[in-house]
């Protein structure tokens, strides 16, 4: 999914929506930067894990505090199993 950073400055969580239903727990999501509308170049990934049954929100707390975003950027995020 694309979106566009409403401000500046580094990540210190990162939260979304999220639905488990079953099977691998074990989750990742990517930050790519954006090209020209397409996913660009792999930004950081972040390894959780997940067995909330149903929707929910989940916040991960970024670790490297040098990852920045910068307003009006636009960037990509991708979640995926971890296997």
């Amino acid at each position: 999914m694309q979106f566009t950073s409403a401000a500046s400055g580094s990540i210190a969580t990162v939260r979304f929506a999220n639905f488990y239903s079953s099977g691998d727990a074990q989750l990742n999501l990517a930050m790519y930067n954006d090209s020209a509308d397409l996913i660009g170049t792999w930004f950081t990934t972040w390894t959780f894990s997940d067995s909330n049954a149903g929707a929910h929100i989940v916040t991960l707390t970024n670790a490297f505090p040098s990852l920045t975003l910068t307003t009006g950027q636009k960037y990509w995020v991708e979640v995926f199993t971890a296997t």
